[in-house]
This record gives C-alpha cells, structure tokens and sequence, in this order.
C-alpha cells in the first residue's frame, strides 16, 4: 500500500512539474512574440527623443509633422498586434505591454500637437514681424490700418504661442505618464527592448527649462 502511495506521490510531483513547465514555456513563447512590436514602439519613440535633444537638427516641420504621423500609425498597428495574441499566457505583462504601447502612442500624440502648434506659432509670429515692419514704413493716410493689423497680427501670435506652450505642457504630461508605464514593462520585459529612460530624462528638463524662460 505505501509503495503505491509514494508511487502516486511521484506522478502527482511529476504532473505538477510538467504543468509549471508548460505554464512557463507558455509565458516565454508569448514574451518573444510580442517583444518585436515593443521594440519597434521603443526605436521609433527613441529616434523623436533623439531628434528633440540634438540641438543641431536640421529636420523641418513637414518632416517631424510626417514622422509623428506615421508613428502614431505604427502604434495602432502594434496595439492591434499584441491584442491579436492570446494574453492567457501571461496576463500581466500583455496588460503592461498595452499600456507601454499607449503611453509611447499618447507621448506621440501629444508631440505632433506641439509641433503643428510651433509650426502655428513661427508663422504668426513672421506675419507679426512683418507688420511692425510695415507699419513703419507707412505714411500718415495709412497709418490707422497698419496699425490696426500690426495690432491684431500681435494678438494672433499671443495667441498661438500661449497655444503652444499649453501643447507643450501637455507632452510633460504625457512625459511622466511613459516613465511610470516604462517601470511597470520592465517587470516584464528587458530593459534592452524599452525606450532609453536617460534620453527621456533630458528632454524633460529642456523642455521644462524651456517652459519656465
């Protein structure tokens, strides 16, 4: 009797291991194919960062506005990828790949909103420059409308960059709200597949620095 009570011990054991062994596996098959849609959100997320930090690009308004575009794209197709997959495996890192994805998407977002707000903003601000200019160069019959529309190019740039510095305090929002949707990926996933924090980090306190002057 004890010797088929320990021998059913052993195949209970043995079930158990085989169980945890498939849990596991299940959970490493998972991770790897979701893995290459973080790291294709990651590199395009740390090409705009890298973008914003260097002081010396030469990239335009239509090129970063396009660029944005097309990330946001990108996201979505990612979203929809991992969501395609069956999340049993593992439901707390496919819950924190989605919300790393959405944060790099809304970060995204929120940057596109600030470039076409800058985009505004430069213009508004020329159009204004110039009227100032104009009127200077106005003779007295027409300086009651130069300085009508000195005045109201003035206003409309006021405007506009008080626009863009809200759009800006909007992507330090979204800016926070990646770092702790970073924090919680990297319980799941290697840090190596995730945007880089430091690039992050210093972009915040430009972009901080810039809001304060």
């Amino acid at each position: 009797m004890k010797k088929y009570y320990k021998i059913g011990i052993a195949a209970f054991s043995a079930l158990i291991f085989i169980l945890i062994g498939i849990q596991l596996y299940n959970k490493y098959s998972f991770k790897a194919k979701i893995e290459p849609f973080i790291k294709n959100v990651s590199i395009r997320l740390d090409h705009q960062i890298s973008t914003l930090n260097d002081k010396n690009s030469k990239i335009t308004f239509k090129e970063d506005i396009e660029s944005l575009e097309e990330d946001i794209k990108e996201s979505d197709k990612n979203i929809i990828n991992i969501k395609s997959l069956d999340t049993t495996a593992d439901v707390k890192a496919s819950a924190a790949a989605i919300a790393y994805v959405t944060s790099c998407q809304n970060f995204t977002r929120c940057l596109l909103s600030q470039s076409r707000a800058q985009l505004k903003t430069a213009i508004a601000k020329e159009y204004a420059q110039r009227m100032v200019k104009l009127l200077g160069e106005t003779s007295y019959y027409g300086l009651d409308y130069a300085i009508k529309s000195a005045r109201q190019a003035s206003d409309e740039f006021k405007k506009d960059f008080n626009d863009y510095k809200l759009a800006t305090a909007e992507v330090i929002k979204a800016s926070e709200n990646l770092k702790e949707t970073r924090n919680v990926a990297s319980d799941s996933f290697k840090n190596d597949i995730l945007f880089n924090q430091k690039d992050l980090n210093e972009f915040i306190k430009s972009t901080n620095s810039s809001l304060e002057n």
